[in-house]
């Protein structure tokens, strides 16, 4: 009865959110954003929101700031900046800004002066600082540069990393760095790979397909979970994101559709430890724990996230979520559970199960249909439009972990179960 109860408990919490929650589109018609195309975004301690632009060839690029009133654009001509296309904006342990662009290195702003770096007049790697991370225990400043590898900045000198320094570094097209809280420092690349730096024995790991969880590559967004959990998802059209927790991987599938991938540094932790994910082409999703749910209520279910950290958390618990193409939506309180509507109440059971399942819908409830899909994404099971207690078998298949998709008029939950 508990493991029945527990599978209950999940639904409830997806429908419950899915329908509390009421979000406000921001772009150029109604508020002083330069473009309705994000690039890279950035809350700071002390509350401000700044973002950049995609267009940075069309419509000039450059960058804004929210200080909850205004809105003030920078760019090239009234700033610091050295170039106007923005994809990545991180505030360090001093409350200064890093400013990564696509053609001219790195700006540092400091609230009065900028700084820049680049090739010419310092050690950076590379000119296409696409990625950012800032080791919070010594202010140490992480750059990802496209094609050439990545460097390390501690406001005197310059130490980088690519094929041509160390053996194991294994694809200089970096896509992403991220610095966990134990000093181990991420790094997604393009292709079938990610890697990781120990700076405390001052060695390269690689992790693939052969030798961990990873299912796919081109790993462009890199986030630490509240226990210290890593969590991985790709940009190339796979629906998978990945948990690392000391050598166990497991594998999270939340989006519809097989060839949606997470938008670039996609993935945030609110302050329930709930975690976010901005997708490609399928809005915004959220993950509880137990189960994956999509935000509707004033979001475009295939709106797609902004290039580089796409969701904001304020310290409230708001939600601002970035897009490329419709500005920001942000929802209207901090995210909580609301009192669920009584004909959601779906019950699976017995979970862990040898094979045999029920799912028992509410008395009143209609049509839904139910989808089993198994850890990379694969379709199992799908059952089409049915109504009333719904058994399904699962004995032929390996012991181990799947998930059940139940949509509902357009609403889907997901949950997992335990094959025996």
């Amino acid at each position: 009865m508990i493991k029945k109860i527990k599978i209950l408990i999940a639904l409830l919490s997806f429908v419950v959110q899915s329908y509390g929650q009421q979000w406000e589109n921001f772009n150029t018609s109604n508020c002083g954003l330069y473009d309705n195309g994000i690039a890279a975004s950035c809350i700071t301690k002390t509350g401000e929101i700044w973002v950049s632009y995609v267009n940075a060839l069309v419509t000039g690029g450059g960058v804004s700031k929210f200080d909850g009133t205004v809105w003030t654009y920078y760019d090239t001509s009234n700033s610091g900046l050295p170039s106007n296309d923005i994809r990545s904006i991180v505030e360090d342990t001093l409350g200064r800004l890093w400013f990564g662009t696509f053609d001219n290195g790195i700006a540092m702003y400091d609230g009065t002066s900028w700084n820049a770096y680049d090739t010419s007049n310092s050690g950076l790697i590379g000119q296409r600082a696409v990625s950012i991370s800032v080791d919070k225990s010594n202010n140490n400043v992480w750059v990802a540069c496209t094609f050439s590898g990545v460097s390390m900045f501690d406001g005197n000198s310059w130490v980088s990393h690519s094929s041509q320094t160390d053996t194991m570094f294994v694809n200089d097209n970096v896509l992403a760095v991220k610095v966990a809280s134990d000093g181990k420092v991420w790094v997604g690349v393009n292709g079938t790979r990610l890697m990781m730096y120990d700076q405390s024995s001052s060695e390269w790991f690689r992790f693939d397909s052969n030798n961990s969880g990873l299912a796919c590559g081109y790993i462009g967004s890199i986030e630490e979970g509240p226990n210290g959990n890593i969590w991985f998802a790709s940009t190339l059209q796979c629906p998978i994101i990945f948990e690392y927790n000391d050598g166990i991987w497991s594998n999270h599938i939340p989006y519809s559709f097989s060839n949606t991938g997470t938008a670039k540094d996609g993935l945030k932790f609110d302050l329930n430890g709930y975690l976010w994910a901005s997708s490609e082409g399928e809005g915004l999703w959220n993950y509880d724990g137990l189960i994956w749910k999509q935000e509707l209520n004033g979001l475009p279910s295939n709106g797609v996230g902004g290039h580089n950290n796409s969701i904001l958390i304020t310290s409230t618990n708001q939600i601002w979520w970035t897009t490329i193409n419709d500005g920001i939506y942000t929802n209207d309180t901090n995210y909580t559970t609301l009192n669920e509507p009584d004909n959601v109440k779906f019950e699976v059971y017995p979970n862990p199960s040898n094979g045999l399942y029920n799912v028992i819908p509410p008395s009143k409830l209609g049509y839904y249909s139910l989808t089993v899909i198994d850890i990379n994404g694969r379709e199992i099971l799908s059952s089409g439009k049915i109504t009333g207690k719904y058994t399904f078998n699962l004995s032929n298949l390996a012991s181990g972990m799947y998930y059940i998709k139940i949509n509902v008029d357009g609403t889907t939950a997901y949950s997992k179960i335990i094959k025996d």
